[in-house]
């Protein structure tokens, strides 16, 4: 059987929605293990061009408005965020007869890295239901806008491990698959 022991728990391994390198991905794949690109095409999330447009200008306001810098830090990753999300729907919009995304090295990659971080941790990257699919938008929204992983995630790599050397080598791996 295809299955793995989590702290414990068994987890499936669901390879029934496994396809070869250059075939149609499957609507069965759980979203839970998509790339960001991938998941961006696939999720195509709800928001219009106006609506992110209208955003952009509210926080760039409230940008100039502010006088913290803790705030205008945060106010500019967000916008930052706002702004690849904007190149994302222009190509999408520009793009509508965009071929369904296919099997490729970098969603096997991709999904080793996230079955890896919760080898390595003990609990999953995103929040997912049973079916390791994304449980709401937000889990959605993270996926797409995901640049890297973060240091918190990373705190949580082998923290019971007495040998700093493989702890510093699982962060590294898990660095280079998301």
């Amino acid at each position: 059987r295809n299955v793995v022991r989590i702290r414990g728990d068994n987890k499936l391994i669901d390879f029934d929605a496994s396809v070869n390198i250059g075939e149609r991905l499957t609507e069965k794949i759980s979203s839970g293990y998509l790339p960001p690109e991938v998941a961006a095409v696939r999720f195509q999330l709800e928001e219009s061009l106006d609506d992110l447009m209208r955003r952009k200008e509210e926080l760039k306001q409230k940008f100039k408005d502010e006088r913290g810098d803790d705030e205008q830090d945060k106010i500019w990753e967000e916008l930052k965020v706002l702004k690849d999300k904007i190149k994302q729907v222009e190509s999408a919009g520009s793009n509508s007869d965009k071929e369904e995304p296919v099997g490729d090295a970098q969603v096997d990659i991709w999904a080793y890295g996230v079955l890896m971080f919760e080898l390595l941790t003990g609990r999953p990257l995103f929040n997912c239901d049973k079916n390791d699919n994304l449980l709401n938008d937000k889990e959605k929204r993270r996926l797409v806008n995901w640049k890297s992983i973060t240091g918190e995630d990373l705190s949580d790599v082998l923290k019971d491990c007495p040998d700093q050397g493989l702890t510093e080598s699982a962060k590294d791996l898990l660095r280079k698959c998301l």
